[in-house]
């Protein structure tokens, strides 16, 4: 997803995009930051969906139901990285750019990710250093720094598959999937490419069950003193911890066969069924590099929708376990997830790229501000723990307002009047932040960013690489915006 939409010319041409894939990018990590202001600063513990309508107003009800759904869209980050990968490498291909330099560039970028996501996963927002800030103890103390909690979180967080670790494995195994289909020309045969990557998919959504029903049933051990464990390194015991594919369960099993399972059947992103998002975006991809995409592509794509959706109501009516959850979706759920993510592309593309309405679209100054935040999409997911700044900020306000400590405390509601207001008014002060943040490094074109390290590494020319591509005034301003059908005037 850090890669450009299409490739980019900057001798004398002006780099070519895709405008609804560049909003949604931006939106999507817009949305990401928003939501997950709600999930780390309200209380939802006392909700039950099941009387949810009874107990607040209908509005207010419906609001936690959609953030609880968009809360779970991960996944639309891993269609929208295997639209760009393979778009932007069959455009490469034209090119007449060798299949493995192709592969080359998308392994290396996908290993980035996976280091990116590491590095987050252990140290960032809920990993040591966010886990420290947050521990209401005294930071000049040794305490918040050797407590058990915050240490764990730099081994355990290994055994579980989080965003930006299944985008990265996404990117490795989409980029060797490419290099065989770019073989001896493949770039010319998109009808064989989809059929090859339908296939892959079906294959993995059918496998997906049957694997996880495998893993799920293995003997794994639960040592002594579990409740002891849970309680100093996971916060308190959760049932859920108990079972597979509970990061704890997973962490206290730790060794390579289990990361290897946890890699395909675990908490939160497994390959099964995730890897079927990305060879979709593939498909997605595959045929918006064509020269001439066919006229009833968003058509195409509706249709592909209506089937995932049908497969979602089937599943669910033979699985009685169907629930909305923030941990690994059951197959339902996740089917409910993808039609609708598809269907915001296919419904975009319809809207934008085949009415010919690129230009008009990508030049609006909201689709502007939402594009702006896609520029560094993965280091703008990596810094989340940015979000304790202006709560940092606040606390004293808050601290004297409700006793509460902004950094470390959530609202509850009827304890903290307004709860859903003041964490209304976090979510819009966290935003501005992260704009006076990206406003500021745009100033130097994103040096720094790991879009801009990626970059230079792939260049082949090393540090001393230009990094042209982030350069801010020309994505904003002097992009050429590709349509793939203009509809005759009547």
């Amino acid at each position: 997803m850090s890669e450009e939409v299409v490739s980019q010319v900057h001798n004398g041409r002006r780099m070519e995009r895709f405008a609804s894939i560049d909003f949604q990018r931006g939106l999507a990590i817009w949305l990401m930051v928003f939501l997950h202001v709600f999930n780390h600063l309200y209380d939802y513990s006392w909700i039950d969906p099941s009387t949810i309508f009874q107990v607040v107003h209908p509005l207010l009800a419906v609001w936690f139901i959609v953030m609880a759904f968009l809360g779970a869209w991960a996944g639309y980050f891993v269609l929208i990285s295997g639209i760009v990968t393979s778009l932007t490498a069959m455009k490469r291909a034209k090119a007449n750019t060798p299949p493995f330099k192709i592969f080359l560039k998308r392994a290396i970028n996908g290993v980035g990710i996976l280091i990116a996501g590491r590095i987050t996963e252990a140290f960032g927002y809920y990993g040591y250093f966010g886990r420290v800030i947050q521990s209401g103890e005294n930071l000049l103390t040794l305490s918040p720094w050797v407590n058990p909690y915050s240490v764990s979180a730099i081994w355990r967080r290994i055994f579980m598959l989080e965003a930006l670790q299944i985008i990265g494995w996404a990117e490795i195994i989409h980029a060797i999937v490419l290099f065989f289909i770019l073989l001896n020309h493949g770039e010319r045969k998109p009808t064989r490419n989809i059929i090859i990557l339908s296939i892959l998919t079906v294959i993995i959504f059918v496998a997906s069950p049957f694997v996880w029903n495998y893993v799920d049933n293995l003997p794994w051990t639960i040592p002594p003193n579990y409740d002891d464990f849970l309680t100093n390194y996971m916060g308190g015991v959760d049932p859920y911890h108990f079972t597979w594919p509970s990061e704890a369960l997973q962490s206290v099993n730790a060794s390579f066969k289990t990361y290897l399972l946890v890699l395909i059947a675990g908490d939160l992103y497994p390959f099964f069924p995730f890897l079927t998002t990305t060879f979709i975006g593939s498909i997605v991809g595959i045929i918006l590099a064509m020269d001439k995409p066919p006229k009833k592509t968003p058509l195409y794509i509706g249709i592909c929708v209506f089937a995932i959706f049908t497969a979602a109501v089937l599943h669910i009516f033979f699985d009685p376990n169907f629930d909305i959850t923030f941990e690994r979706p059951n197959m339902g759920f996740y089917l409910i997830l993808l039609g609708c993510q598809l269907g915001c592309v296919a419904l975009m593309l319809r809207l934008v790229e085949f009415r010919g309405r690129g230009d008009k679209f990508g030049n609006r100054a909201i689709i502007k501000y939402f594009r702006k935040w896609g520029i560094i999409a993965m280091t703008m997911f990596a810094i989340q723990i940015y979000m304790l700044v202006p709560r940092a900020i606040l606390y004293p306000l808050f601290s004297r307002l409700y006793g509460l400590n902004t950094i470390s405390d959530q609202f509850l509601r009827g304890t903290h009047p307004g709860a859903e207001v003041w964490v209304l008014f976090f979510a819009v002060i966290t935003i501005l932040s992260y704009d006076f943040l990206l406003w500021l490094w745009n100033k130097i074109n994103y040096a720094g960013s790991y879009e801009w390290i990626i970059t230079k590494v792939t260049s082949g020319r090393g540090l001393k690489a230009t990094v042209s591509r982030l350069n801010h005034r020309e994505i904003m301003n002097e992009v050429k915006w590709i349509n793939c059908h203009i509809p005759e005037k009547k």
